[in-house]
């Protein structure tokens, strides 16, 4: 008797998880929850792993899951092309979080693939592009944007 292989390909996934509560809620409105996103082939324990209380990525540490709001189950042809479909993920519920709320830094509420440290600061350059095309904030955000800008704003006022 012979076994046959099995081949196992990344899925991704999408946790609601809790509001972040270390931004500034006097610069605008901000969703009640966070976002992650992330993949696996090992989807089961990683869903787990991420719901157990200390455990899972950075950013579900620091505001834990909710529930699975949804699954990518396509098959990528490679790794490579299921990390770029989650950074693709990840941007384009940034975008989402940018136009729905007004809190300059709504951004930070979605985290995942290339961007899943709650820590990050500096806005994704495909967030920051797209912004500039469509103009959704009226002046660039100062504690994104560095030192500089940060001084210029605060002399301006």
């Amino acid at each position: 008797m012979s076994l046959d292989p099995i081949t196992v390909w990344p899925q991704r996934y999408v946790l609601k998880c809790a509001r972040r509560n270390d931004l500034d809620e006097n610069s605008g409105t901000l969703p009640d929850h966070s976002i992650y996103i992330g993949s696996s082939s090992g989807i089961s324990h990683r869903l787990c792993y991420h719901f157990t209380p200390n455990c899972g990525s950075q950013f579900t540490k620091q505001f834990p899951p909710e529930s699975v709001i949804g699954l990518d189950m396509r098959r990528p042809n490679d790794v490579r092309e299921c990390l770029r479909w989650e950074d693709e993920i990840v941007i384009e519920r940034m975008k989402m979080f940018m136009e729905k709320y007004t809190h300059p830094q709504a951004w930070r509420c979605v985290a995942g693939g290339s961007w899943s440290k709650p820590q990050n600061r500096k806005m994704p350059e495909p967030l920051r592009h797209w912004l500039h095309r469509t103009r959704v904030l009226s002046r660039p955000c100062a504690a994104d944007a560095g030192p500089s800008l940060a001084r210029q704003q605060s002399n301006q006022t």
